[in-house]
């Protein structure tokens, strides 16, 4: 377990756990799927974990951790805005991708209004997620690197199971809203790939039939 988190001057950032063993991650970051009539607030952290430690090659990275997930059980706003400050501090994941216009609009401003006059040291902030209107490439992009190795999701999170649960039936019938954490998951694999974090060879597959978790 995570309890303490920093950045260094290189912007790598240290996670140090209750045994005082300290990993080092690069682009932490998080996804962000906003509440709707169908589905709760949820958001994932991931970190894509350093390699080597001392003696690594420069700006050498590993495959994508899996960090946190939450799944909000009220309504409230304040509690899920609260919870994100939390995650940041906790893992310093300082960015939460997501989408932040059309029907969602009005949640990024509110979210904005919320921290604005906040005197926080550290928290969240937003930006739009690459790839957010086509949802088919982010679960095919999800899919191709667990098969890769790229990406780890335990079997004990909503993820997983979300993973485990969809199928091409889904894909018609608002799959973003059903598959609420998958949703963030795309978000979050998306923003690796424009980043330059992505595999060696490119996604090049037709439309899936299923997505089982290994």
């Amino acid at each position: 377990m995570i309890i303490k988190s920093t950045k260094n001057e290189q912007g790598i950032i240290q996670h140090e756990d209750a045994d005082s063993n300290v990993t080092e991650c690069a682009a932490v970051i998080g996804g962000l799927s906003w509440p709707t009539d169908k589905s709760p607030a949820y958001f994932c952290v991931f970190g894509q974990r350093l390699k080597g430690g001392r003696k690594r090659q420069k700006n050498k990275k590993a495959k994508i951790e899996f960090i946190a997930e939450h799944q909000g059980e009220s309504l409230s706003l304040k509690q899920l805005f609260l919870k994100m400050t939390d995650f940041t501090k906790r893992f310093y994941c300082e960015t939460y991708y997501t989408v932040t216009g059309d029907l969602y609009e009005g949640y990024a401003e509110t979210f904005e209004d919320y921290f604005e006059n906040k005197k926080l040291d550290l928290y969240p902030a937003l930006d739009d997620a690459p790839f957010s209107d086509n949802f088919l490439f982010g679960v095919q992009l999800i899919d191709l690197w667990r098969e890769q190795g790229t990406i780890n999701i335990p079997e004990d999170t909503i993820l997983y199971r979300q993973l485990r649960e969809i199928s091409s039936d889904d894909l018609g019938n608002d799959p973003e809203l059903i598959f609420y954490a998958i949703n963030a998951l795309r978000f979050v694999v998306g923003t690796y790939l424009v980043n330059n974090f992505q595999p060696s060879s490119y996604i090049k597959k037709d439309k899936p039939t299923s997505f089982m978790a290994a």
